[in-house]
């Protein structure tokens, strides 16, 4: 047996730095987190060979005196913490004191300081990871420079294990959209192999919108939602995409608690669960969420990379963050829906740039505008409609003309949409598309998705009250079945009467006495298969209870309107008002878009009036 022996300090070294650089982007994310600490709103990154070559970051920070460089490079060396209590309360992201001394153990290393205080900078040169430092005098702008070369020259069995060139620039591209978005006060420079490829200026606070559009692209920027809550010792900001705006994986979710970007997987549950009815199975949200809470209740030095956190109450952290974030997507289709607009109908009707042309003139075009002009009574009661009930359906056929109005109608009209967001109905188009007109222009509305959503809602709520309203039928449906499928439906036949059907048995067959009141008008049979095949993926009551959403999303596909069932203006609007009232109706069930605004401005453009 091999006698135990003192391993050398290069090796000791060595092995240290195997815990904190595993590739170029570790170093990057410990030389920024250090900028930061030192106060820095101006960092410059210089990358060569995906960082192996060379990785340069210079910043304008408070700097390190001469006397103190060395030190700084020691292992267990920081200025963040001074005892055991410390530990408990961090407030800064770098607090080992590994970083430096296992990044120029592994490296062809240089440091160049300028302290705020100094009248002029040192610098250290490190080549061999054994080496006693020199410090030198240099000239050098105040703040701290760090050039890393040659990365694991002298372990060149970790070199083997780096990706290619492209791929390490990406882990360093994706550290530096991290760093940015958790500080948008700091500006990023990058080069890469000499060509600038970032740069990130800092924002003032309110225009962060700004940098969340620069790092992650204006697609994001405009079909996202704010989070902003706090309760008790806990607060959550940020933003959230918009539940038809979803990703084919996880990789646009950053998730920063107190500021340090972390990983945790029940709070990234928790943001799925927030989505769990209005985005379609198998997508991932974006976001960008900042949690704040007291720093004794998350300990940030369970992993080397400081990249995982443990809560001392995750449980309630999560529930914290799904209820948030729930609150949010469920929210009723808002006045916010067009309140943001610039743009006042009114006073842009009244401007030049939407006066008719010359020769726009020779032609009466006020003769075929198709309108709705309503009284101000009709519209109230419109209002107040309800879609489907028992004396009438949806689905009736148009019953009046649409009425072709003059310019002075449509001026009276135009007044009466400007206090409903989706507006007024004016026509349908292909019987699969309700046109409205709001005070910012033009919405067009998925009818079958919108419909689907509102029944959907409705459906969920009397579920959850009392259980779905019935409508008896004046002739029971007699099914077929299979035997594994008639004992499951005995089985769980109270689920079926929650869900509004009434059963009675016949040998091998399912007798439907009862339907939901919403649904009298559908396909009973199809509408039954349908169910017990969602019924049927859940096996166990526990499962089947969490699974209702699925079942009732189904049952509201087939109450919905279809295609080619044309609507009266009257209903076109009944649906419009049910919308505005119901939660998530922006997107239905399966997380398509129900409605769509073009503004005045956009059509302007469009069509180059008043150029």
């Amino acid at each position: 047996m091999s006698k135990i022996i003192k391993l050398d300090e290069s090796i000791i070294r060595q092995v240290a730095a195997g815990e904190v650089v595993q590739r170029p982007a570790s170093i990057l994310k410990e030389c920024l987190e250090n900028s930061l600490d030192a106060g820095a709103n101006a960092i410059e990154i210089d990358i060569e060979e995906g960082g192996v070559s060379l990785l340069r970051i210079k910043d304008n920070g408070e700097g390190i005196t001469a006397n103190e460089l060395p030190l700084a490079l020691q292992r267990h060396a920081t200025s963040k913490i001074k005892s055991i209590d410390d530990l408990n309360s961090i407030h800064s992201y770098g607090f080992r004191g590994e970083a430096l001394a296992s990044i120029s153990a592994v490296s062809r290393f240089e440091i160049e300081s300028k302290h705020k205080d100094a009248d002029i900078g040192a610098k250290i040169e490190l080549f061999e990871s054994d080496s006693t430092p020199d410090v030198y005098d240099c000239t050098c702008g105040y703040g701290t420079t760090i050039t890393v070369k040659d990365l694991f020259y002298n372990v060149p069995a970790r070199r083997r294990f780096l990706k290619s060139t492209r791929t390490e620039f990406s882990y360093l591209d994706e550290v530096i959209k991290k760093i940015a978005l958790a500080n948008f006060n700091v500006s990023f420079t990058v080069t890469n192999n000499g060509k600038r490829v970032r740069d990130f200026l800092a924002v003032e606070k309110g225009n962060e919108q700004e940098r969340i559009e620069q790092v992650l692209g204006t697609e994001f920027s405009q079909n996202n939602m704010l989070v902003d809550n706090s309760e008790n010792d806990y607060k959550i900001s940020g933003w959230i995409s918009k539940p038809y705006f979803s990703r084919g994986y996880s990789d646009m979710q950053y998730l920063f608690v107190n500021n340090r970007v972390v990983k945790d997987k029940a709070i990234a549950h928790a943001v799925k669960r927030a989505y769990s009815d209005v985005m379609q199975s198998g997508r991932f949200p974006a976001f960008v969420l900042f949690i704040t809470i007291d720093p004794t209740v998350v300990d940030v030095n369970v992993h080397p990379s400081k990249e995982e956190i443990r809560f001392t109450d995750s449980k309630s952290i999560s529930q914290f963050v799904y209820k948030s974030l729930k609150k949010i997507t469920s929210q009723p289709l808002a006045a916010s829906f067009i309140e943001n607009t610039e743009f006042n109908i009114n006073s842009i009707l009244e401007s030049n740039e939407f006066k008719p042309s010359k020769s726009e003139e020779k032609h009466d075009f006020s003769s075929s505008v198709i309108l709705n002009d309503l009284t101000n009574e009709q519209q109230n009661a419109i209002a107040s409609s309800i879609i489907i009930d028992n004396k009438t359906s949806v689905r009736q056929p148009l019953q009046s003309e649409q009425k072709i109005i003059n310019n002075n109608d449509q001026q009276k009209s135009i007044k009466g949409i400007q206090h409903h967001p989706l507006g007024h109905a004016i026509g349908q188009l292909s019987g699969l598309f309700i046109l409205a007109q709001n005070k910012s222009g033009l919405i067009i509305v998925d009818m079958h998705a919108a419909h689907e959503r509102v029944i959907y809602e409705k459906m969920k709520t009397a579920y959850k009250n009392n259980g779905i309203s019935s409508q008896l039928l004046l002739v029971p449906v007699k099914i077929k079945v299979e035997c594994n499928i008639l004992k499951r439906v005995k089985e769980i036949e109270e689920v079926y009467f929650q869900l509004g059907f009434s059963l009675s048995y016949s040998g091998d067959a399912v007798i439907i006495k009862s339907v939901p009141a919403l649904l009298k008008k559908a396909d009973v049979a199809a509408l039954f298969s349908d169910v017990n095949i969602e019924i049927s993926r859940y096996e166990t009551s526990d499962s089947l209870t969490i699974a209702t959403n699925n079942i009732i999303a189904t049952m509201a596909c087939h109450a919905a309107v279809r295609a080619n069932d044309y609507l009266s203006l009257d209903q076109m609007n009944g649906l419009l008002r049910e919308m505005e009232q119901t939660n998530a109706a922006e997107q239905c069930n399966h997380g398509r878009p129900t409605c769509k605004q073009l503004s005045l401005k956009e059509l302007d453009s469009f069509f180059r009036r008043g150029t």
